[in-house]
């Protein structure tokens, strides 16, 4: 008898699993053809028969989000965490949404447990980085990003934030060495370039600088065109809507660029303030 209602419960729960799963499945197609509301009954759907489905309630957080509603979206991920742990992606999920609500604090903790059970995974270290960049913890950070380059060396990201965190550690070899080596990887890397205009000032080579400026805001399209690429591969995107998307991204970084605090002592540079769309400055 015991064992007979042992493989009932086990039946339930696969069912549970499998309805779930339908329901899932469901909300990604609605999101990907941009039916957002639909989605996000799709998603309680799935949360309804399997409160367990981390997943589910994983996606039911990503479309709140899209749809604005942050707070609901940062409750969906605490429950995707409290459905499953160890799994590392739910707890960068809510990682991000803590961020987005300013607690700076409680997304490290969730990247610390993500990074004790997964010690090597380099975006949960990199983003406890950057965030420990943001608190002023900068050891903590360049520790971090050092972890990351040794991991992969190899990895762009990890050694563009490698190099940053040496430049403020006053570490300027290491730092010319990594930004060197980024652009020998790649050697059309918007951010290869813009650690290389960092370390130019650092070294008191402004002329340099806002010839690497340039170099980086060059590239900046192309790369963006790439980023979105990636973003939406898989996914039902006309392509007028990716390239209107690409358009965007390329809009921000350059005026990011052209604001950078950390390029403060360029930004009178004539070329790099055509490069980035500044007006000339007045004649004096």
């Amino acid at each position: 008898m015991h064992r007979l209602f042992f493989v009932a419960v086990l039946c339930a729960l696969a069912a549970c699993q499998d309805s779930a799963a339908v329901y899932v499945a469901r909300g990604n197609v609605l999101t990907n053809t941009g039916h957002l509301t639909e989605a996000l009954e799709a998603y309680r759907g799935a949360v309804a028969v399997n409160p367990h489905a981390g997943g589910a309630w994983e996606r039911l957080g990503d479309v709140l989000t899209d749809l604005g509603r942050r707070g609901e979206a940062k409750d969906a991920y605490a429950q995707a965490v409290a459905a499953e742990p160890r799994h590392v992606s739910l707890r960068q999920s809510y990682a991000r949404a803590l961020v987005a609500a300013g607690n700076i604090a409680g997304a490290r903790e969730q990247l610390t447990a993500a990074l004790d059970v997964a010690p090597t995974n380099l975006f949960a270290r990199l983003s406890r980085g950057q965030l420990e960049n943001q608190a002023g913890d900068r050891k903590a950070a360049l520790a971090d990003f050092e972890f990351a380059v040794h991991a992969d060396g190899k990895s762009i990201p990890a050694l563009y934030e490698f190099g940053l965190a040496l430049l403020a550690d006053g570490q300027l070899e290491p730092a010319e060495r990594t930004f060197d080596r980024i652009l020998e990887l790649q050697p059309s890397s918007p951010s290869g370039w813009y650690g290389r205009a960092r370390l130019k000032l650092a070294q008191g080579d402004r002329s340099g600088a806002a010839t690497a400026a340039i170099e980086s805001a060059r590239r900046i399209a192309a790369d963006a065109v790439q980023t979105i690429e990636v973003q939406e591969a898989g996914r039902a995107v006309r392509s007028e809507d990716l390239e209107a998307k690409a358009k965007a991204l390329t809009a921000r970084s350059i005026d990011r660029l052209a604001h950078d605090a950390g390029l403060a002592l360029i930004q009178s540079d004539p070329g790099f303030r055509s490069a980035v769309g500044l007006p000339p400055l007045a004649a004096r």
